[in-house]
């Protein structure tokens, strides 16, 4: 029997199967077309549709994370005795852990007797999935939520982001601190990585060519994981991007990792910031047996 309820917001990219599979909820972000049409993540536009509008420029997207109430009303779906566990995307990046803070606090003034945990991942997408995983084994091996959420603390996830079109990041307010350090130079194709430990977004490096983002991501790879692939999980995340699936390709053969390295469309919360054709890596420590 479950010891308790694991909730995420939409920047986890958890597919439907998969959550109905681990018996876990979602709460969507909100992307807002052109200022004015408000879309639920997910729900009420689809990520091919989302990224064809894109690269058509048809419209500027922007995202509005999810509301106190919206927490609310998925941890009220629990029985009133059930912990929950919710993981955020990085509160760096996103207001919605301070909502989902907000939303627990207030329900468990409520209901004293019940614990509800709010993980700030400091992590997006794939690296979100990572932990969700492992909450879910130690969910299985009986570990309290709050038991669960320390263990989680250990591990973390290096996150690398190819930028292939500049644009969304300066029509999406995150262009400023990437001005002196993209220029604007003719190619040139700037990456970024969440901070570990921090989940803050910063300037990593840069390619000139697209043709040097797939063995760029490679390199800071295997910098990271060295001679130990079997302690890491890999994972690829892109918006629509034409070389996931050589990346995907050169790091199962590389590290022998053959049908191991996850590949995923990157959510909408995340693709309306980092523009089409986005190639991102994630690289998650993974957690003792």
């Amino acid at each position: 029997m479950s010891t308790f309820k694991i909730i995420t917001d939409s920047a986890s990219d958890l597919t439907d199967e998969y959550m109905q599979a681990n018996d876990i909820g979602m709460v969507t972000f909100y992307i807002t077309a052109d200022g004015t049409t408000y879309l639920k993540d997910r729900i009420e536009i689809t990520a091919q549709d989302f990224y064809r509008m894109q690269r058509e420029k048809k419209h500027f997207f922007k995202t509005s994370l999810p509301s106190v109430q919206d927490y609310i009303d998925e941890f009220s779906k629990c029985p009133p005795d059930m912990d929950i566990l919710c993981f955020c995307i990085s509160g760096k990046l996103s207001g919605s852990y301070q909502s989902a803070t907000n939303a627990a606090n207030i329900m468990m003034e409520e209901n004293p007797n019940r614990k509800i945990v709010v993980f700030d991942t400091q992590l997006a997408s794939l690296g979100m999935k990572f932990k969700i995983e492992e909450a879910i084994i130690c969910r299985e091996r009986g570990k309290t939520v709050e038991e669960t959420a320390e263990i989680l603390k250990k591990y973390t996830s290096a996150i690398s982001i190819a930028i292939d079109d500049l644009d969304h990041l300066l029509t999406g307010g995150r262009i400023g601190r990437f001005q002196a350090f993209a220029g604007g130079l003719l190619n040139v194709k700037p990456f970024v990585k969440v901070v570990e430990g921090d989940g803050g977004l910063v300037p990593q490096c840069k390619v000139r060519g697209r043709n040097k983002v797939v063995p760029q991501l490679v390199q800071i790879i295997d910098e990271k994981i060295g001679e130990c692939p079997e302690n890491y999980k890999l994972g690829i995340m892109h918006a629509g991007s034409e070389h996931a699936e050589e990346l995907r390709e050169i790091l199962e053969e590389k590290y022998n990792k053959k049908g191991e390295v996850e590949v995923v469309d990157v959510s909408l919360v995340i693709g309306a910031h980092v523009g089409p054709s986005a190639l991102s890596m994630c690289c998650h420590r993974k957690m003792d047996s």
